[in-house]
């Protein structure tokens, strides 16, 4: 290391042939031995914003190699700025200034507005589901938790249209925004609101939980590591369906909270859609090509289970002599159950679908 970085400052390493033990690499320092002595020797007279390494292994831990990769945007940027003659405004910025903040920090705002997004669906169902609304001093805060929800989509959206390269999970947070747009435009509608509006506010309410789902998903740094590819045509067409299986039957429980038809079409619904879930989870838990889902598919077969017992208890409870208020709540966290199980249907077939291929054909 000090033949090549004697004159270098010491942030600098390098590798002599000797400690070398793949043999390409050896050869191709040994190869390269005099240009690497040039560039050791002339890096004391540039002025990096970084650690330069020779090296093919840096001792930097993975959190200081970020904040060290940051700077060296925010550096290139500024050059960038100076070579165009042109200062942005201080508006502007400002927002280069917050759209540059490390990704981590934005992921947590993603799950922070999907845990927003889920808490207004709780509150929302309280207040819309039932006409006597016992439970309507919850309900309250929902308009409290739409603001927030609305701001953190906005937020998130331009971060995300500013800076992934993505372009189906930039359509998903426009998407996403459009529907917060919406919600807030049938929220608005004066008290009481027709059964149109209340169905709609509701359904709308419980795709946009799924979305705000599916992008705190999408930004976490675990999605950014590149999965093994399962061959299962199977499962393909599995992720396609069970989605659009499991969002008729909330829909046809919105329809049925807000008495717009009879419980038995969304009963019967009920064991058509625990079919196919059953279909997309256990295949993921008991096969091990599909080892690295198997937690997620565990917890989505969970939360599936607890919706279809909520929703059998309920149809039970209209035989029984119970106190509406417990039935109110228990339907309210169902419906809220529901919009999980949804979003949870929505994010496994987003994992499933991206660690699958179709199987190759043989010629």
């Amino acid at each position: 290391m000090s033949q090549y970085c004697s004159a270098s400052r010491p942030g600098a390493q390098a590798l002599v042939p000797d400690e070398i033990r793949h043999a390409q690499l050896r050869a191709f320092h040994e190869k390269y031995r005099n240009e690497l002595k040039l560039v050791a020797s002339l890096q004391h007279v540039q002025n990096f914003p970084y650690d330069f390494y020779f090296g093919r292994k840096s001792d930097r831990k993975e959190k200081e190699q970020k904040r060290s990769d940051q700077m060296i945007e925010r550096a290139v940027r500024a050059h960038q700025r100076r070579a165009g003659q042109t200062e942005p405004a201080g508006g502007r910025r400002w927002l280069i200034a917050v759209l540059t903040i490390d990704g981590a920090w934005w992921h947590l705002t993603a799950i922070l507005l999907a845990a927003f997004a889920f808490l207004a669906v709780l509150t929302g169902t309280a207040v819309t589901s039932n006409p006597e609304r016992p439970l309507y001093s919850l309900g309250q805060s929902h308009i409290w938790l739409g603001a927030i929800v609305g701001i953190l989509t906005m937020a998130v959206g331009i971060w995300i249209h500013a800076t992934s390269e993505r372009r189906w999970l930039r359509v998903l947070t426009a998407i996403a925004m459009a529907a917060v747009l919406v919600q807030v435009l049938l929220g608005l509608q004066t008290l009481p609101q027709p059964p149109e509006t209340r169905i709609a506010h509701s359904f709308i309410g419980q795709l946009v939980f799924s979305m705000t789902a599916v992008i705190a998903v999408c930004t976490s740094d675990r999605w950014r590591r590149t999965p093994e590819r399962v061959e299962a045509s199977s499962m393909r067409v599995l992720v396609k369906i069970v989605p659009v299986v499991v969002l008729a039957q909330v829909g046809l429980g919105a329809l049925f909270r807000h008495g717009a038809m009879d419980v038995m079409p969304h009963l019967l619904g009920a064991f058509i859609t625990a079919f196919f879930i059953l279909g997309l989870a256990l295949p993921v838990i008991y096969r091990p090509e599909h080892s690295s889902l198997r937690l997620a598919a565990q917890v989505y077969l969970v939360i599936a289970s607890a919706q279809v017992f909520l929703g059998l208890a309920l149809f039970a409870m209209q035989f029984m002599d119970t106190d509406p208020t417990v039935i109110i709540l228990l339907m309210t966290i169902h419906a809220a159950t529901g919009a999980l199980t949804l979003a949870a249907t929505v994010v496994m077939a987003v994992l499933i679908g991206r660690s699958v291929c179709a199987p190759k054909r043989m010629n």
